[in-house]
């Protein structure tokens, strides 16, 4: 058998797609680099591999997988030997350790006598996965918000997910207030006895397994025998091999969990498949909420209550698939982006998250004027809060003119108090200190009263004029003009802060100057004594 040329060897190494060269007969004359680790990769026996010297064509007539696959390459293979001008491509798929990989297969003829062809193999495992995650996440995007039940949310969500997925049994357990528990609701897959059997169980709070997903974690068990969260007799009843539950969480309120299983004669669970199952969780989180925030709008006063449940679904829904269409954009889900582009995509993102906040905050005054807008007081860690908050995007991490400094005590005491409210607070101050400061320093500093916990944010920025500083907590009110003003905003970042320390008994004071920075001061007292002056409020 011939051997080909160095030379021509070291280019076909030099290429990314994985190539070798066939003669007339199909015998295999050579291989690249990139074939040879895909078939390290597949295994020597799988789908598609071949070794120098291996008959390709023989290879694939004996392969006993899909068989439909494997006709369609020989087919291609056939032509392109026989001196075929056209360029033809076929594909398949092939089981590894690590998952099902897909392969595309692209056959070109060689012009030499005799006739010869190329085969090329392209890896595309990971734009399969990226094109079925957005189709998936974009569907449920677009059908999620004409859903007007939780249960409808969840069951729209769940078709498209278990379509894309494939998993065997799928179903949602959401938690029920008069009974105390999470129960299933829509079930896919299975028989009807075994919908009966699973509507039937009830998962408590201090359950080992719905207590490990109300603390947002998601459960992955390719194995059933050696965990501790469900009892044989479920899982073997229902002939579960391997589980996924994630859970249905947003912004520390959790609605239930999403529950994917496979049998016993299944392949395991795939990194995607989690990841995807972990998105498809936040969107229906997200689009619960939504409802639930509309749901207590309406009990506010007639006017209000219509206008907020409108702005709630017809700017944020929409909003929400924006900036979900445009994530998925720069994380290149349909395409390499040049840098025009991922810059416009960053201005978008940027925008439509301000446009977000903006109406958050607007809800968030409408809740706290109608009386809606409960108190859950707990023991809290505010160095935690501090970090937590920065991290989260409060403290700008591209910033080379404004540097960050903390000054907390070691011994900083903990505090009772609503950790929601504790987190707007510290976020809207940190916020507006890196908006209003081109240059210089933010510091934050932390330490013990006598009755309680102290804490500043002082940023370098322009300050304050004393006749602004009579109205900087008021509702929608900024120094500037609204037209020429540089910084953008609707006015309620301060006097939420204002009012929600008014709740929790604490207090904000400013200290300001033109041209000497801003300080603002937050006293918090120990024990956790919240104002309830307002109806539906209530303290934990």
């Amino acid at each position: 058998m011939a051997t080909s040329p160095p030379l021509f060897d070291a280019v076909l190494d030099s290429l990314t797609d994985a190539i070798a060269v066939l003669d007339s007969d199909g015998r295999i004359l050579s291989t690249n680099e990139a074939w040879r680790r895909l078939d390290a990769l597949t295994g020597p026996q799988a789908a598609g591999a071949g070794a120098i010297g291996d008959n390709y064509l023989q290879c694939w007539q004996s392969y006993r997988g899909d068989r439909r696959q494997g006709e369609l390459i020989v087919k291609t293979l056939q032509r392109a030997l026989s001196g075929a001008a056209s360029h033809e491509h076929g594909g398949y798929h092939c089981p590894t350790p690590d998952g099902i990989r897909h392969v595309l297969v692209r056959v070109c003829p060689l012009d030499s006598a005799p006739p010869g062809a190329v085969v090329s193999r392209i890896d595309v495992t990971e734009q399969r996965h990226n094109e079925t995650r957005a189709r998936t996440l974009l569907a449920v995007d677009e059908a999620v918000p004409h859903a007007k039940t939780p249960e409808s949310i969840v069951a729209t969500a769940l078709n498209q997910l278990h379509g894309a997925a494939g998993f065997s049994l799928a179903t949602a357990y959401l938690w029920d207030d008069t009974e105390q528990a999470y129960i299933a609701g829509t079930i896919i897959g299975g028989s009807e006895e075994f919908h009966s059997q699973i509507r039937a169980v009830r998962f408590g709070r201090r359950q080992a397994f719905g207590s490990t997903l109300e603390n947002g974690k998601t459960i992955v068990l390719h194995e059933m025998e050696n965990q501790t969260w469900i009892q044989p007799e479920m899982y073997e009843a229902f002939g579960i091999s391997q589980l996924i539950a994630t859970p249905i969480q947003v912004e520390g309120r959790h609605f239930g969990s999403l529950v994917f299983a496979h049998t016993h004669d299944e392949a395991p669970f795939e990194a995607h498949q989690i990841d995807l199952c972990r998105a498809v969780g936040r969107r229906i989180a997200f689009a619960v909420d939504n409802l639930r925030l509309i749901r207590e709008l309406e009990q506010a006063n007639r006017l209000k209550s219509e206008f907020v449940a409108m702005m709630s679904h017809e700017l944020r829904t929409p909003l929400h698939v924006m900036l979900g269409y445009s994530g998925l954009l720069l994380d290149e889900a349909f395409g390499t982006l040049t840098d025009g582009q991922r810059d416009g995509l960053e201005r978008i993102e940027r925008n439509g998250s301000a446009l977000l906040e903006l109406i958050n905050e607007t809800l968030s005054l409408s809740r706290l004027e109608a009386g809606e807008l409960p108190i859950d007081i707990e023991t809290i860690d505010l160095k935690a809060i501090f970090e937590q908050v920065a991290n989260e995007g409060a403290v700008p991490i591209d910033t080379k003119t404004v540097s960050y400094r903390t000054e907390i005590s070691d011994d900083l005491n903990p505090v009772k108090s609503d950790r929601g409210k504790l987190k707007v607070v510290v976020r809207n101050l940190l916020s507006n200190a890196f908006k209003f400061t081109d240059t210089g320093n933010v510091t934050l500093r932390a330490f013990n009263v006598l009755d309680g916990v102290e804490f500043s944010i002082a940023d370098s920025g322009d300050g304050i004029e004393s006749e602004v500083q009579e109205f900087v907590f008021e509702p929608f009110r900024q120094g500037a003009d609204p037209l020429t003003r540089r910084v953008g905003g609707a006015g309620l970042g301060l006097h939420l802060v204002k009012r929600y320390l008014e709740m929790l008994g604490g207090s904000v004071t400013l200290q300001s100057a033109p041209g000497a920075g801003s300080t603002f001061t937050v006293r918090l007292p120990n024990d956790g004594s919240p104002v309830l002056n307002r109806p539906g409020q209530q303290s934990g």
